[in-house]
Formats: C-alpha cells, structure tokens, sequence
C-alpha cells in the first residue's frame, strides 16, 4: 500500500455495490463507484481497501476488475491452473 493519502477506502453492500466519500477527478465525490471508477483511480496513483462488514474484500474486486477488462490476462486454462496448484499446496 502507498501513503494513507493516496488510499480511497470503499463499503461494499450485500447489494455488491461499493460506496465511498473521496476525492474524485479533484471534486469530493460521495455516492456509488463502478468498477471501471476503481480502475481510474488505481490508474490515477491510488490505492484502494474494499470492506464488506468486517471482511477486506480488496482483491476479490481486483481480480474481477483484472478479469473483466484483462481477459487474456487471466484465461480460462488459467484459472483451472492456479485452482488446481492451490490444491495441491493445500495438500502438502
């Protein structure tokens, strides 16, 4: 993580949508963030915690930020490797 300046802390809702009070494109912005407001921000220097209750849901977001926008990123074959690896970690 960066300095606490540059860290935007955001609630996610049961509802899956995420809700913060920061500054936004240099106005202070309090309301709903859509994912692709996520991706600006990280792109823009910050970084970002997600909360949903008790439970820091950060890279849940950015693995599905990464996987919508980065598909050849994170492919199919992919996903079933690093599954598969994280069993047999698991099993060792």
């Amino acid at each position: 993580m960066t300095s606490k300046d540059n860290l935007v802390i955001l609630k996610r809702y049961p509802n899956r949508k995420l809700y913060g009070r920061q500054q936004w494109n240099g106005e202070k912005y309090c309301g709903y963030w859509t994912l692709d407001m996520v991706r600006d921000i990280i792109r823009q220097g910050h970084s970002i915690m997600i909360m949903e209750g008790p439970n820091d849901v950060t890279k849940k977001i950015l693995t599905e930020i990464i996987a919508r926008h980065n598909p050849k990123v994170l492919s199919i074959p992919l996903a079933h490797q690093l599954i598969r690896e994280e069993i047999n970690h698991a099993e060792v």
